[in-house]
C-alpha cells in the first residue's frame, strides 16, 4: 500500500485505508487541503477502502481501491478539483514513470491471467508483450516519446520490446 505521493510542491499522504488525504505545500510544508472519502465518492454509499494513491503533474491521482471487500478497481482523477476521469476494473497499478506521463498496470484479461500494460492519463490503456514465464529485468524511458522494456523467459534468451508514446 503506497501512502505517500509527491509531484512538484505538492504531496498527498493517504491515512489508513484512504480514511482521508492531506495535500501539503512542499515550500511551506503547510496543509493545503483535508480530503475525506466523501470528497472522491460523494454518493456512493459502498465501503470503499483506498490501497494506494499515485500523483503526478499536480493535476492527476490515481487510486486503488476495494469496494465492499470484493471488488479491485483503479481511479483515475484530475486534482485538485476532484473529478472523476475512469474507472478501470480488474486493474492494478504498479508504477508511475514521471517522465512520460504513464503508469504501469496490471490487467486481468480474458482468460483470468494478468496483463502487464501503460495507463496514460486519458485512460488509454496498450498491452506491454510480456508474458507468465517472462521477467521484466529493465525499463528505460527515452526522451520523451519511447519506452523500451526488456526481459528475459526462461530459455535464458533476452528480448528488447519498444513502444512509442501515442
Amino acid at each position: 500500500m503506497k501512502y505517500l505521493s509527491i509531484n512538484n510542491d505538492l504531496m498527498l499522504i493517504k491515512h489508513g485505508n484512504g480514511i482521508f488525504i492531506d495535500s501539503y505545500s512542499l515550500k511551506t510544508m503547510e496543509l493545503i487541503k483535508h480530503l475525506t472519502k466523501k470528497d472522491f465518492y460523494l454518493n456512493d454509499e459502498n465501503i470503499i477502502d483506498i490501497h494506494r494513491i499515485e500523483f503526478y503533474s499536480n493535476f492527476y491521482l490515481a487510486m486503488n481501491i476495494e469496494i465492499n471487500d470484493e471488488k479491485n478497481l483503479l481511479d483515475l482523477f484530475t486534482f485538485p478539483n476532484i473529478q472523476h476521469i475512469r474507472r478501470l476494473e480488474n486493474c492494478y497499478l504498479i508504477l508511475y514513470l514521471p517522465l512520460n506521463n504513464y503508469w504501469i498496470i496490471k490487467q486481468k484479461n480474458d482468460n483470468n491471467q494478468m496483463d502487464l500494460c501503460l495507463l496514460d492519463q486519458n485512460g488509454q490503456i496498450n498491452r506491454l508483450n510480456i508474458i507468465e514465464n517472462e521477467d521484466i529485468i529493465g525499463m528505460r524511458l527515452f526522451g520523451k516519446d519511447f519506452f523500451l522494456v526488456i526481459k528475459q523467459n526462461n530459455k535464458n534468451s533476452i528480448q528488447m520490446q519498444l513502444f512509442q508514446k501515442l
